[in-house]
Protein backbone atom coordinates (compact mmCIF):
# COMPACT_ATOMS: atom_id res chain seq x y z
CA UNK A 1 0.00 0.00 0.00
CA UNK A 2 1.33 3.14 -1.06
CA UNK A 3 1.43 6.12 1.63
CA UNK A 4 -1.18 8.86 1.82
CA UNK A 5 -0.41 12.40 0.34
CA UNK A 6 0.37 14.90 2.39
CA UNK A 7 -2.75 17.84 1.41
CA UNK A 8 -1.07 20.41 3.60
CA UNK A 9 2.45 20.24 1.85
CA UNK A 10 1.44 22.66 -0.90
CA UNK A 11 0.60 25.92 2.20
CA UNK A 12 2.55 27.96 3.92
CA UNK A 13 2.44 26.90 7.77
CA UNK A 14 0.00 28.62 9.45
CA UNK A 15 0.94 31.52 12.25
CA UNK A 16 -1.01 32.23 14.82
CA UNK A 17 -0.25 36.06 14.64
CA UNK A 18 -2.07 36.04 11.07
CA UNK A 19 -5.24 33.73 12.46
CA UNK A 20 -5.57 36.53 15.55
CA UNK A 21 -5.88 39.41 12.76
CA UNK A 22 -8.26 37.49 10.61
CA UNK A 23 -10.37 36.84 13.72
CA UNK A 24 -10.28 40.22 14.94
CA UNK A 25 -10.95 41.28 10.89
CA UNK A 26 -14.22 39.53 11.56
CA UNK A 27 -15.65 40.26 14.72
CA UNK A 28 -15.50 43.99 13.04
CA UNK A 29 -14.80 45.90 16.54
CA UNK A 30 -16.48 43.21 18.97
CA UNK A 31 -14.70 42.05 22.01
CA UNK A 32 -12.80 38.37 21.20
CA UNK A 33 -13.14 37.87 24.94
CA UNK A 34 -17.09 38.46 24.80
CA UNK A 35 -17.68 36.61 21.51
CA UNK A 36 -14.87 33.58 21.05
CA UNK A 37 -14.24 32.90 25.08
CA UNK A 38 -16.08 30.37 27.16
CA UNK A 39 -16.30 29.36 30.45
CA UNK A 40 -17.91 26.12 32.04
CA UNK A 41 -20.45 26.46 34.58
CA UNK A 42 -17.29 25.48 37.30
CA UNK A 43 -15.83 29.01 35.66
CA UNK A 44 -12.83 26.92 33.47
CA UNK A 45 -12.41 28.95 30.19
CA UNK A 46 -12.31 27.78 27.03
CA UNK A 47 -10.37 29.40 24.22
CA UNK A 48 -11.02 29.10 20.87
CA UNK A 49 -8.26 27.73 18.97
CA UNK A 50 -6.09 25.62 21.06
CA UNK A 51 -2.36 24.97 19.27
CA UNK A 52 0.70 22.53 20.14
CA UNK A 53 2.12 25.49 22.07
CA UNK A 54 -0.85 24.41 25.01
CA UNK A 55 -0.11 21.18 25.40
CA UNK A 56 1.36 20.53 28.36
CA UNK A 57 4.30 17.60 28.66
CA UNK A 58 3.75 14.25 29.11
CA UNK A 59 4.98 12.38 32.00
CA UNK A 60 7.99 9.52 31.58
CA UNK A 61 6.74 6.25 31.76
CA UNK A 62 6.92 4.54 34.63
CA UNK A 63 10.70 3.32 35.73
CA UNK A 64 12.11 6.59 34.96
CA UNK A 65 13.34 10.06 36.55
CA UNK A 66 11.85 11.91 38.13
CA UNK A 67 9.04 8.69 39.03
CA UNK A 68 6.55 10.44 39.08
CA UNK A 69 3.29 9.32 37.41
CA UNK A 70 -0.45 10.21 36.58
CA UNK A 71 -2.67 12.11 39.38
CA UNK A 72 0.45 11.70 42.05
CA UNK A 73 2.46 14.26 40.40
CA UNK A 74 3.27 17.03 43.16
CA UNK A 75 1.02 15.75 45.85
CA UNK A 76 2.30 14.38 49.02
CA UNK A 77 -0.77 13.73 51.43
CA UNK A 78 -3.22 11.64 50.72
CA UNK A 79 -6.81 12.54 49.45
CA UNK A 80 -9.75 11.47 49.85
CA UNK A 81 -12.77 11.65 47.77
CA UNK A 82 -16.52 10.97 47.58
CA UNK A 83 -18.62 10.67 44.74
CA UNK A 84 -21.64 12.71 44.58
CA UNK A 85 -24.49 11.59 41.94
CA UNK A 86 -27.29 14.19 42.27
CA UNK A 87 -28.41 15.42 38.75
CA UNK A 88 -29.30 18.94 40.12
CA UNK A 89 -26.05 21.04 40.39
CA UNK A 90 -27.47 23.31 43.04
CA UNK A 91 -28.38 20.25 45.36
CA UNK A 92 -25.05 18.66 44.50
CA UNK A 93 -23.42 21.51 45.52
CA UNK A 94 -25.23 22.43 49.00
CA UNK A 95 -25.03 18.30 49.44
CA UNK A 96 -20.79 18.46 48.96
CA UNK A 97 -20.45 21.37 51.03
CA UNK A 98 -22.69 19.96 54.03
Amino acid sequence: MSALPNLAADFPAPELEAWEALVLKGLKGAGFEERLVAHTEDGLRIEPLYTRRDELPEAPPPGQAPWLRGPAIGRTAWDIRARCELADPIAANRAILA
